[in-house]
C-alpha cells in the first residue's frame, strides 16, 4: 500500500468504508459467466462473504516489501478498529515471526523487524480494540485472551531496549506500542465494540490456552 502509515489519507479511506455501513443496502442483478442471473447487495455481501478480505489479500505483499507491509498493516488496523471488517487474519501481532518463536526470527533482529513495525501499527491504531478482544476472550483469527496481550507486551519490551539488536525505528515503534498498550488497558474498550460489530463469539477459556 502506497499511502504512508502516518498519513491522514489512511484515516479518510477507513472513514469512507465505515460510512458505507450506514448507506441503505442496494441490490444489483447481473449475469454470471455461466449465464445465471445473480443478485448482489453492495457492501453487505462484501462483509458477509469475505470478499473484502479476499481483495485485501491481493494487496498484501508481505514483509518482502517492508514499507508497503507497514502501511498495509496500519490501514487494516484502522478498518478493524472502526468495526468495518474483521481483518485480524492479517494482524502481525499473531505471527510467529513477530513473536520471535523460531529461527531466524528469534536470533536475527533484521529478519523480525518488519513484523515488529507492522505489529506496532496495530497497537497504534487498534490498541483499544485488541484489548477488548483479549480481555473479553473473543474468537476471530485466533482465540484471544490475556495471555496474548502478555506475549505482545513482553515482545515489545524485548525489542525496545537499547541492546536488543533492533534498529532505532523498531525500538521507537516498540516503545510507542507499549505506551499505547498501557493507555488502552487503562482506558478500557472504546465506545465501539468490535466484538459486537463483527458478531464475534466469546468463550470463558483460561488465559493459559
Amino acid at each position: 500500500m502506497a499511502v504512508p502509515h502516518n498519513h491522514s489519507g489512511q484515516d479518510h479511506l477507513a472513514n469512507f468504508l465505515q460510512g458505507l455501513l450506514h448507506l441503505p443496502p442496494r441490490t444489483f442483478q447481473y449475469m454470471s459467466v455461466y449465464g445465471d442471473e445473480v443478485e448482489y447487495t453492495f457492501w453487505e455481501e462484501n462483509r458477509e462473504n469475505d470478499r473484502f478480505c479476499q481483495s485485501m489479500r491481493l494487496l498484501d505483499h508481505g514483509p518482502a516489501h517492508p514499507l508497503e507491509y507497514i502501511n498495509f498493516s496500519a490501514f487494516l488496523a484502522r478498518v478493524f478498529a472502526r468495526g468495518v471488517v474483521d481483518t485480524t487474519r492479517f494482524c502481525a501481532l499473531i505471527t510467529d515471526e513477530f513473536l520471535g518463536l523460531y529461527w531466524p526470527y528469534n536470533k536475527q533482529a533484521d529478519r523480525s523487524e518488519p513484523y515488529v513495525l507492522a505489529a506496532a501499527q496495530w497497537m497504534t491504531h487498534a490498541g483499544a480494540a485488541m484489548w477488548e478482544m483479549c480481555e473479553k476472550k473473543a474468537y476471530a483469527a485466533k482465540g484471544f485472551n490475556l495471555k496474548w496481550w502478555d506475549r505482545w507486551q513482553a515482545r515489545f519490551e524485548q525489542v525496545s531496549v537499547n541492546d536488543s539488536g533492533f534498529g532505532n525505528q523498531a525500538r521507537e515503534a516498540a516503545a510507542e506500542a507499549l505506551k499505547q498498550m498501557a493507555a488502552s488497558k487503562e482506558g478500557g474498550s472504546t465506545s465501539l465494540s468490535v466484538i459486537e460489530a463483527f458478531g464475534l463469539g466469546v468463550k470463558d477459556w483460561g488465559d493459559e490456552e
